[in-house]
């Protein structure tokens, strides 16, 4: 995985920051590695899947880049010597591996051995044991500050490490972008494979809110040369733009056809993006003007995502409540005015807290309703499921499947291929979302409703939104602890903020418990499966799975049922006792603490963020105050 980033510091360098898999993560795969191999010389066939393929990790490329020819026979204590080792001491001492250039061309060449592999080559290649490259880029400030532009592999990592990053990188990111060539983007089955297969980490189990079709090299258009230059150029620029605007056309209608993606999102008119793009064309300007290019378009895109606006507002609404309370404390000790204010905001968040609580129940019915159609559909389906998904697939030859179940089972329930060069992309199996299907197909509908990435009127979100002390409205009538006020509003606002990222993250672990759940009730299962060996094995794989899932369906996904709910009631419980005690707290330092006179005088500096504060896109609400 490579991460691009603003280098935020005034050196101008360029710099890269490698991690590298664990040490023990890397014998393990060895050990597997070699296993493998020797399961291979010494077999008669039996790891030949039914097209022909081999269908194994890229293992050997792995080991003929790090060890080159000293790789071949050797033991996996041999492979570990520190000697083979020593341009990387730091994946031995477990620390990241840092370069610093001041051209971009010098840090590439540097990171060539950790980011490509080239079979060619006879130099040392350490990409076996990269984890991720965060690489910064200098004096980009005005697009990439506060953004990560992440290039991830295309669907996980057979390496658990690796994988587990993925998931976790998948699911943070905002918006998608899917480059591709001009002249295939519509049949480009790769990438719309990648993007189905990935969509539940974007959508449910993410925060995706856009994806985008990056078209490139658009420029690359051959015209009738025997003209003179000028028709050449406009004959070409029309060429370019008509092109562009049918592979528009053509990915529009190809998205539309996505229907695991419109399960998982709320579809809106900027949802989906195509960009026509030349980079050449951009500098060069011969044929081009740079908004043909949609260079441009793409700034703009990536500025629109820059949260620097988000975080000085944060800090500006923060500092203005702050000086707000210190200001109305140097005011006269007004008590009867707070008391009466202090009950009025008390029943205002008992009534806000009642509603919000209402509307979480309603939330947990529509899902206690899905999840017990899901159960009751998925007892009576899953040993079809997972015969036909992954136990006993038509799809494979007897003979050949049997290593493919035993890594399954060995990985809990996964099986993650890696393409070999030149190959189609053998099939990922995972048994625990193939048995999850049934339950989270008919949540689908009441996730987009109550946990949209997109706004949406009933979701969760839109209910902490509308919740409110209405300092407001008390301004108004009790002008005298407008400051005190002020600052309880600016409280509130932080304190939304924050429950609304809390959500964002809990729901994602509540999309992702179903197979979670079930995972661990099959555990034992794949772990007995996993260790079975001889003649018969693969047979034997296949009775221990089908027994366990025959005997456990029922409590199984019950029990993933009651877990996926179990998560809903702690996030009302998180959000309710959060607006609770934060806003209480709130309300007793700013209405039932005594003025004192030690408190500085703040007037000049409460001033001065007071205009800041009016200035904030969402400070038209902000209550009127008076010093």
């Amino acid at each position: 995985m490579i991460q691009v980033e603003a280098n935020m510091t005034r050196d101008g360098k360029y710099t890269a920051e490698i991690e590298f898999i664990t040490h023990e993560e890397w014998v393990e795969e060895l050990q597997s590695i070699l296993a493998e191999r020797k399961s291979v010389e010494g077999n008669d066939g039996e790891n030949e899947d039914s097209d022909g393929v081999i269908d194994e990790y890229d293992d050997a490329e792995k080991i003929r880049a790090l060890y080159r020819e000293d790789g071949n026979k050797a033991s996996v204590n041999d492979l570990m010597d520190s000697n083979h080792f020593r341009s990387i001491p730091e994946f031995l001492s477990g620390k990241k591996k840092e370069f610093k250039t001041s051209q971009a061309e010098e840090l590439s060449r540097e990171l060539w051995p950790y980011l490509r592999s080239d079979v060619l080559s006879n130099k040392q290649q350490y990409w076996p044991l990269v984890k991720s490259v965060t690489i910064k880029i200098p004096n980009v400030k005005d697009l990439l500050e506060h953004i990560v532009l992440i290039d991830l592999p295309g669907n996980g990592d057979c390496n658990k490490s690796r994988d587990e990053m993925w998931k976790s990188v998948v699911g943070r990111c905002t918006t998608v972008w899917i480059v591709s060539e001009i002249n295939r983007p519509v049949s480009e089955k790769e990438a719309w494979e990648i993007l189905e297969k990935s969509v539940s980490y974007l959508g449910h189990g993410g925060q995706c809110r856009s994806i985008s079709f990056i078209c490139t090299k658009t420029d690359n258009i051959n015209v009738d040369s025997d003209m003179n230059k000028e028709d050449v150029k406009k004959k070409k620029r029309d060429s370019i733009l008509s092109r562009n605007k049918v592979a528009k056309e053509k990915l529009n209608e190809k998205f539309n056809k996505q229907i695991k993606i419109k399960e998982q999102f709320n579809i809106d008119k900027d949802f989906f993006q195509v960009f026509t793009v030349s980079s050449k064309q951009y500098w060069k300007k011969s044929v081009l003007q740079p908004e043909d290019t949609e260079i441009p378009k793409l700034q703009e895109l990536l500025r629109n995502l820059n949260d620097r606006r988000t975080k000085i507002s944060d800090y500006v609404t923060g500092a203005y409540g702050i000086l707000s309370l210190i200001q109305g404390a140097n005011n006269s000790d007004m008590t009867d005015s707070k008391e009466e204010v202090c009950q009025v905001l008390e029943n205002n968040l008992k009534e806000g807290l009642k509603t919000i609580g209402q509307s979480m129940d309603e939330a947990y019915e529509a899902f206690e309703q899905c999840l017990s159609l899901g159960v009751q559909q998925s007892v009576d389906s899953c040993e079809k499921i997972a015969k036909d998904k992954v136990i006993e697939p038509v799809s494979h030859k007897c003979s050949g499947y049997h290593k493919v179940l035993k890594t399954l089972c060995k990985n809990n329930g996964v099986y993650k291929p890696i393409r070999k060069k030149g190959q189609k992309r053998p099939s990922e199996r995972n048994l625990n979302d193939s048995l999850a299907s049934c339950m989270r197909g008919l949540s689908n509908e009441t996730f987009k409703k109550y946990f949209p990435n997109q706004g949406k009127d009933s979701s969760i979100n839109y209910l902490i939104d509308n919740f409110t002390l209405d300092t407001n409205r008390l301004v108004e009538k009790h002008p005298e602890v407008s400051l005190h006020l002020t600052f309880l509003k600016t409280e509130e606002t932080k304190l939304k903020a924050k429950l609304k990222m809390d959500i964002r993250e809990k729901k994602k672990e509540i999309y992702n418990i179903l197979p979670k759940s079930i995972s661990d009730t099959m555990r034992p299962c794949y772990e007995r499966a996993a260790q079975l060996t001889g003649t018969d094995s693969l047979e034997n794989m296949r009775k221990e799975l089908r027994n366990h899932l025959k005997e456990s369906k029922g409590e199984m996904f019950n029990k993933a049922k009651k877990e996926m709910l179990d998560l809903l009631k702690e996030m009302k419980k998180h959000i309710v006792e959060e607006l609770e005690h934060d806003l209480q707290e709130s309300m007793n330092q700013s209405l039932k603490t005594h003025n004192s006179l030690l408190v500085p005088d703040v007037s000049e500096e409460y001033e001065e963020m007071k205009k800041c504060y009016e200035k904030l896109p969402s400070s038209s609400n902000a209550a009127t105050t008076t010093a």
